[in-house]
């Protein structure tokens, strides 16, 4: 970009501060951690369960009620799981989501369970259907576990210890990784995906999300039209998978609409009525890297073209 692109990007950014309510500010950071405040030894003398390390949550609790054979199916059929796939199963019971996606579709996975008995239970049921090679379950916490290398996180915990983890989900995982939980939800972070299991009193509700690459802040966005490449700031603010902001140009600032983010693709449309005829531009594509690319296309049947934005200031 050249010092006189520079210098007009900053230009338009200076020139946003006087545009009132054009959209919500890219300031706000949605995914951030959650620190918790209840006493090591407290709840541990509670619990009944000693913390490792002093100073440092004792692990939470929450009742043993085994997943039911149809929703274990169906929360695997969700999360779209695969041989390829790393499952972690936090609050692993009895094993049995691991084990019974290891045996019908080969995955990897590993139960986290902070009751010795259940994690004996499932070791000698991964051993009796013959897929200990595939799984393994381990005393700890999950608070303190690294989530980092699962593509698929199976749940069925508290709408509570959900919220609870909910920042560490977002923190640790890769773009593109399934959340899959039984029952409960994840607060303001709105499901990509429900299904109910069974009817009346007995149905079971299993929700799934898709994890999404963070995007907010500031980029330069460059589009290809008939014209020639016309250029943007592009502001985001990112809410989970929902996108808000604008595109300013020349002094105009022009509001986002339909943004979404699903794992490192997104879509999002904004109406540019600065010239003799508007043009409403449709943009999808994924973030590959620091770079967002992708095609463009208008409510006229213009395109599609190609676009792409790199980041100018968080």
């Amino acid at each position: 970009m050249t010092g006189n692109r520079d210098a007009e990007l900053s230009g338009e950014l200076h020139r946003s501060a006087a545009v009132s309510g054009a959209w919500p500010s890219a300031g706000r950071r949605r995914l951030r951690g959650f620190r918790f405040g209840l006493s090591a030894l407290v709840l541990g003398a509670l619990l009944g369960v000693a913390p490792s390390v002093v100073g440092q949550p004792a692990p939470e609790l929450v009742p043993y009620i085994p997943t039911s054979m149809e929703v274990v199916r169906e929360m695997l059929a969700l999360g779209r799981v695969g041989a390829g796939d790393v499952l972690f199963d936090l609050g692993s019971g009895d094993g049995r989501i691991p084990i019974v996606a290891a045996q019908r579709f080969g995955t990897r996975g590993i139960g986290f369970e902070i009751v010795p008995e259940l994690i004996v239970r499932s070791r000698d049921a991964a051993a009796a259907a013959g897929v200990e090679s595939l799984v393994r379950f381990v005393n700890r916490d999950l608070f303190t576990a690294d989530l980092s290398p699962a593509s698929l996180v199976t749940l069925y915990l508290s709408p509570e210890m959900n919220v609870r983890l909910r920042p560490k989900l977002l923190r640790e995982l890769k773009a593109g990784a399934r959340v899959v939980s039984h029952g409960f939800h994840m607060g303001d972070w709105r499901p990509d995906s429900v299904v109910h299991v069974g009817e009346g009193f007995g149905q079971a509700t299993v929700y799934m999300w898709v994890v999404p690459v963070a995007i907010d802040g500031f980029w330069e966005l460059m589009l290809e039209t008939p014209g020639g490449e016309r250029w943007y700031v592009l502001e985001i603010d990112q809410r989970y998978q929902e996108l808000a902001g604008g595109t300013l140009k020349d002094g105009r600032s022009f509001p986002l609409s339909g943004g979404r983010i699903r794992g490192e693709s997104l879509s999002f449309s904004f109406r540019d009525d600065a010239g003799r005829r508007p043009v409403t531009y449709q943009l999808t594509g994924r973030m590959d890297g620091t770079i967002l690319h992708g095609q463009v296309g208008s409510f006229t049947g213009e395109g599609p073209y190609r676009w792409r934005a790199t980041r100018f200031r968080r």
